[in-house]
């Protein structure tokens, strides 16, 4: 109970403080989590602590890799807390999976009570503006403010919630009907114009995923069916990126931009010249990369414009490749390909490949919380016969 208790009272403050902005160090919620599993495992209930054999042994692999990237790193100390980051990361997942009956039971609420609170306080932020001028988030690593012009990350939050509610749509039947159709009727229009089209893309993704996935239960799979499902997939889409794009001042747009006109930005913003960064640092450091956490490194180093340095890969993937090496980057495809391979097929799977798939085109993986929470829903769906 005590460890249920801890692992919610502060994997919540760093979620509310990073995800609020909290103006005076950033560091706090990674520090919240480093310690987490410390106070998880000191007062577990369960004696025999079971470890994913396979999963076990690759991320241990990863760890040794990204330590040795440490080691070299043009960045020590901002390394050594991104390793312990990863190595608390592996650690909460074991707890994770060995009491998922008891968190699965308050992940949801919890989910959807943040996103609720983020809405809210994304709403009344700008009136506190005025009145608190330091309750301006200073960076873009949170939930309810567009800091940079670019897009508002309440809509990548809103991720989570909304494909929970189209999941209990889509299975429970009449049961959740009223209550997913209000909290879609909440969160629906604050995901639309929040203007993050990494999250947009996420959702309708995992959504055709879901009604596949839902098409095979009921009836055989048909190709016409397939069809139809990508036609109106592909409507949606395509509204969505028309409603974003409306130059309309007198509508939400307002609520969320609070400052920034976000309706308009390149297809696909600057992340080909992310991508050719990272590309040239990988050539130059393929073994062991920059070390953990200094992507903003290379990318000053390679940059062509002063405008285009990023701290970030906006793809997880290639961040890995470049921070930690290629052998690192290798191994981390092949936790997350096991992770999907030996999945079960549920809410918490779905909620997974969300993010995943958000973490392809945008750099939420680094609010640290938000990537926290990747791994404790990961840990909620993967099963393994062996087990150490």
């Amino acid at each position: 109970m005590i460890s249920e208790f801890a692992l919610t009272v502060l994997l919540a403050l760093a979620l509310f403080l990073e995800g609020i902005g909290f103006p005076y160090d950033r560091k706090l919620p990674l520090y919240l989590i480093i310690v987490l599993p410390l106070i998880l495992f000191s007062f577990n209930r369960i004696k025999h602590i079971e470890i994913p054999k396979y999963l076990g042994i690759l991320y241990s692999v990863f760890v040794c890799f990204s330590f040795i990237a440490t080691v070299l790193s043009v960045d020590l100390n901002k390394s050594f807390e991104f390793l312990l980051f990863y190595i608390a990361l592996g650690l909460i997942f074991i707890y994770v999976y060995n009491n998922r009956k008891v968190i699965e039971q308050f992940i949801i609420p919890f989910i959807l009570a943040f996103a609720t609170f983020f809405t809210v306080y994304s709403i009344i932020l700008p009136s506190l503006i005025n009145q608190f001028s330091f309750l301006e988030p200073q960076f873009g690593y949170q939930m309810v403010f567009s800091r940079f012009g670019s897009h508002n990350h309440l809509g990548d939050f809103l991720l989570l919630p909304l494909v929970i509610c189209f999941y209990y749509l889509l299975t429970k039947g009449q049961k959740y009907l009223i209550r997913a159709t209000l909290a879609i009727l909440l969160f629906l229009p604050y995901f639309l114009f929040s203007y993050s089209r990494s999250a947009y893309i996420s959702f309708v993704i995992v959504l055709a995923l879901m009604l596949f996935q839902l098409i095979r239960k009921v009836s055989k799979f048909s190709p016409s069916r397939a069809i139809l499902v990508i036609f109106v997939l592909g409507v949606a889409t395509l509204f969505m990126f028309s409603v974003v794009r409306t130059e309309d001042d007198n509508n939400i747009t307002t609520v969320l931009t609070q400052k920034h006109d976000l309706s308009y930005k390149a297809p696909e913003g600057r992340r080909i010249d992310y991508v050719r960064q990272g590309m040239l640092s990988v050539a130059e450091k393929p073994l062991f990369g920059v070390g953990p956490g200094n992507f903003g490194y290379a990318s000053k180093k390679y940059l062509q414009n002063e405008e285009y340095w990023t701290e970030t890969a906006h793809n997880i993937f290639l961040e890995i490749l470049v921070e930690n090496g290629i052998p690192a980057g290798i191994v981390f495809i092949l936790i997350i390909f096991e992770l999907l391979r030996r999945s079960k097929k549920n809410l918490f799977f779905y909620l997974a490949l969300a993010l995943l798939f958000n973490f392809q085109m945008d750099y939420t993986y680094r609010i640290y919380s938000f990537f926290a929470l990747f791994v404790i829903v990961g840990a909620l769906f993967y099963q393994e016969k062996n087990k150490n």
